[in-house]
């Protein structure tokens, strides 16, 4: 079928893909992210798409080496088969460089905006804010890595990016405030004068100052609050 690729290029995935390319998917996942599957005169091919740098350095080339060139570009982003079929017509081998071009969005404005609004939708989801909340605590943490944690180990990170640029957990401030009512009312147990009421733990009146010290029956004294601490309380 010269000059036509039997089928619209796409996305490669373990489905539907001849045993040889299937196998080889996992060592390609490795190093790049976005494969690409097409077939061209009843042939498979996988490919990559080209990366920013190798679409500017072909632009440059193809002005002094021409045809060159173009096999150059192929034979960079072919992963499968690792050599072009002999028999492959120049027509189809056109349709197969042609092919490749298309997929790095950088020729055409209007597909690369396209692209990008996709790619947006899909960062912009639900967990978004604490996914930048990390990147800023740990400036060289890569989303992929990210990506590869389970829920638990996400959200354990999450919890260290968060205590890292000073964001407190919802309620702490108020676990803090029971904690120190509650240990008022402890030590005020201890030195036998009345629980503190609600107004004072809210601030609308000044606690009557606790006694420190108080005489023993061997005549020592007893620091209340220090030996409290002792106790852990």
């Amino acid at each position: 079928m010269d000059g036509n690729a039997d089928e619209s290029p796409r996305l490669l995935s373990e489905m539907d893909v001849p045993l040889a390319v299937r196998k080889r998917i996992p060592e390609w996942r490795k190093k790049w992210r976005e494969l690409w599957f097409v077939e061209v005169e009843d042939r498979p091919y996988a490919y990559r798409a080209p990366t920013r740098g190798e679409v500017i350095q072909h632009n440059l080339n193809i002005q002094s080496a021409g045809i060159m060139a173009v096999d150059e570009f192929v034979q960079v982003c072919l992963l499968y088969p690792d050599e072009i079929y002999e028999d492959l017509s120049l027509g189809g081998f056109m349709v197969l460089y042609d092919t490749i071009w298309s997929t790095s969005y950088y020729l055409d404005q209007e597909a690369f905006d396209a692209r990008l609004a996709e790619l947006e939708q899909v960062v912009w989801t639900t967990d978004h804010e604490n996914i930048l909340i990390m990147l800023r605590a740990f400036p060289g943490l890569l989303p992929e890595k990210i990506n590869s944690w389970q829920p638990e180990e996400l959200m354990l990170h999450i919890a260290y990016a968060r205590a890292l640029i000073g964001i407190e957990p919802q309620g702490i401030k108020a676990d803090r405030l029971n904690l120190r009512k509650r240990r008022r009312e402890l030590l005020a147990q201890m030195s036998g004068a009345p629980p503190p009421s609600p107004q004072q733990d809210h601030g609308q009146q000044k606690p009557e100052p606790v006694e420190r010290e108080k005489p023993r029956s061997d005549g020592s004294t007893f620091d209340w609050e220090s030996d409290a601490r002792d106790l852990n309380v």
